[in-house]
């Protein structure tokens, strides 16, 4: 099929669902916690926390995800969410 000017408009297809962000998102909210309440249970600055949630639970050290992810009550086994 030849290529058009409506090739620029077309949608890239969305990114699959990163569903241990959604956890941590959605603890969160139920539990009325902020990005600086997270910091102080990761022992870090909320300015560092805020970097960090912008990226996926997987790449965060492995100290913070653990403190964040028991302050939430949130059980990770990265075993199963990297494969």
């Amino acid at each position: 099929m030849p290529r058009t000017i409506f090739d620029t408009y077309t949608e890239e297809p969305a990114p699959p669902i990163d569903w241990m962000m959604a956890a941590i998102l959605e603890r969160m909210r139920v539990l009325h916690l902020t990005n600086k309440d997270l910091a102080a249970a990761a022992n870090i600055h909320y300015d560092t926390m805020r970097r960090w949630m912008l990226r996926s639970p997987a790449e965060w050290p492995r100290d913070i995800r653990d403190s964040v992810c028991k302050r939430l009550g949130i059980t990770v086994d990265m075993r199963k969410a990297l494969s």
